[in-house]
């Protein structure tokens, strides 16, 4: 398990968050979290399909079969 420190301000934005939404504050971390890492692996991806396009490689991989 994994205890993440939010600063003092963003703690209390999700108090009356979780009261509309239904849902815990640790569950609204642990989404954005989710979804943060979601975002750098897609970023990563195209990083290295446009470092690929610029070596004259192919921007959809082929099938190797």
């Amino acid at each position: 398990m994994l205890a993440v420190q939010v600063p003092p301000g963003i703690e209390t934005r999700l108090d009356p968050l979780g009261r509309c939404t239904g849902r815990s504050r640790d569950e609204h971390v642990r989404d954005a979290v989710i979804e943060h890492r979601e975002t750098l692996e897609d970023a990563a991806l195209a990083e290295g399909r446009l470092e690929a396009v610029g070596q004259g490689g192919d921007t959809i991989p082929r099938p190797s079969c």
